[in-house]
């Protein structure tokens, strides 16, 4: 059907009538559905074998960790010290040639001399944008007997690294749309312009901190300390002229042209064309007062320089940050050179083995720290990895079972939409709708118990048996616990089974 629109402030609301909300006939939702339960057996079974890999890494890393703060060695920043393949420790200064000096015309910026001379490894520049957006959302909502589908466009002004495509926003094919994008981007808005520069990084080619070469580490240091900008008179270069004729034209909005009529800048650009900007100088402000022209000048804050003092779409502003880090440290195994590293692997244990990435240590930090901080924070690190995989590994479980059992709730859902076929008759009609409701949100909530009394113990029971495996004191009470869990759940699926079934026999003897 044709949708129907209206605008309201800076949003565009488009509503448009669906059949059963958009999920087609019922041959497709059971289609549909069958095809999820496929995917939520897939999703129940990798779970697991997350879960239970989750486990065994975890400890195995654990291990690993414990090993080397024992057995490591200090090492001097002079070098000289340690043999090839042990484990070693040092924390050392990092040296002059890993931290060149950086300028804004290492970025093609030379229009900001003398802005900045900063030592460091890394240096990034970042290039924002002031431009239109257009943000689109949409939901399902019903209406007495019908399915409405609610599609919403929303435009505003905001700051952005990378160009907004304007040339297929709704609201150039759709009048209420664009009463909306004026409301929101100004009503002279046409497109959002190319960005004169971009965003860049630049990076040192070696990291070397004291004697030691530990190049293979460099994408580790962080760039999150901006750079202080002087603060001095910068002049925009040609590629920004655009925008600084936009910011007179933000000052004074319209100007008379030779027909006598006041137009836009960009109004003047369709009239006069490749004479635009001399028409545009020559031409009388709409209150006959001249504007001053704009001198290009850029307005300096902290670490950020911005191309114009006013918002208007346009206004770039540049930002650039260093890497702070003077100071590494690093636990690894040294090479047979004596200056480079390599991950120190672990002794073998009990199902880790020598050759998996969980038993190798190979820890680097910015700063100045100790092997046994080092050690420590890694371990943090560990322990974080292992709860969260644990919890998605969780979620995934439950969702799979839920999934696999979607062709149930969807035959509940087409009795729903049956029911839904009567509500013309008074009262009777109400009545059929609302036990449709009863029965799709009966089953719905069924569906999530018997997931969660599946999935939790199933998952509580890989963790036991990984636990057994790597940890038995630990793992078999929690064997012991999951079983528990397990045989509770078979116990009350077996008794609603029954339930269901001596039902269906008394329908056949009565």
């Amino acid at each position: 059907m044709a949708a129907l629109g209206h605008s309201y402030g800076q949003s565009y609301e488009e509503r448009t009538v669906v059949r059963n909300g958009g999920k087609g006939n019922p041959c497709q939702q059971l289609g549909c559905s069958l095809l999820v339960s496929a995917l939520g057996a897939v999703m129940f079974w990798g779970s697991l074998y997350m879960i239970g890999c989750n486990e065994k890494s975890s400890v195995c890393i654990s291990r690993a960790l414990i090993a080397a703060s024992e057995s490591h060695t200090p090492v001097s920043c002079e070098g000289g010290e340690g043999s090839s393949g042990d484990a070693v420790f040092f924390s050392c200064k990092i040296e002059d040639v890993s931290m060149p000096a950086w300028t804004p015309s290492d970025f093609g910026a030379g229009w900001l001399k003398g802005a900045f001379n900063t030592k460091a490894v890394k240096l990034d520049q970042k290039v924002e944008m002031y431009q239109c957006r257009e943000i689109e959302s949409t939901r399902t909502e019903k209406e007495n007997d019908k399915d409405v589908r609610i599609t919403t466009y929303t435009y505003k002004k905001e700051w952005s690294g990378t160009v907004i495509e304007s040339n297929q926003f709704k609201a150039w094919g759709n009048t209420e749309a664009k009463r909306a994008l004026e409301s929101g981007c100004g009503r002279d808005f046409r497109e959002n312009p190319s960005f004169p520069m971009e965003s860049d990084h630049r990076s040192s080619d070696t990291l070397y901190a004291g004697a030691y070469d530990l190049t293979r580490h460099l994408k580790s240091v962080p760039v999150d300390s901006p750079v202080a900008i002087k603060n001095d008179k910068y002049k925009v270069p040609r590629s920004f002229a655009r925008a600084g004729k936009r910011q007179a034209m933000e000052a004074n909005p319209r100007r008379v042209a030779d027909d006598g009529a006041a137009y836009t800048y960009d109004e003047f650009i369709d009239y006069y064309g490749d004479r635009a900007d001399q028409m545009w100088a020559k031409a009388n402000p709409v209150d006959s007062k001249e504007v001053a022209a704009d001198d290009g000048s850029v307005v300096v804050r902290g670490n950020m320089v911005q191309t114009c003092s006013a918002l208007f779409i346009g206004c770039v502003r540049i930002s650039y940050f260093e890497s702070a880090a003077k100071h590494v440290s690093h636990l690894a195994a040294l090479n047979s050179d004596g200056r480079t590293t390599r991950p120190w692997v672990a002794p073998a244990s009990w199902m880790c083995s020598t050759n998996e990435a969980s038993n190798q240590v190979d820890l680097f930090s910015v700063g100045r720290s100790d092997p046994y901080t080092i050690v420590a924070d890694a371990q943090a690190a560990n322990n974080a990895s292992m709860w969260l995989f644990r919890f998605v590994g969780i979620v995934l479980t439950i969702v799979g079972v839920q999934c696999f059992l979607q062709p149930i709730q969807t035959i509940a859902d087409l009795v729903d939409q049956f029911c839904d076929w009567f509500k013309f008759i008074p009262i009777l009609g109400w009545g059929l709708d609302f036990l449709g409701n009863v029965v799709s949100g009966t089953v719905g909530c069924a569906i999530t118990l018997v997931s969660l009394g599946i999935g939790l113990p199933a998952s509580f029971f890989v963790l036991s048996v990984a636990w057994c495996i790597m940890r038995p004191l630990i793992g078999i009470p929690m064997v012991l616990v999951a079983l528990a869990g397990i045989a509770y759940t078979i116990k009350a699926m077996v008794e609603y089974a029954k339930i269901g079934k001596e039902k269906r026999q008394n329908k056949k003897t009565a």
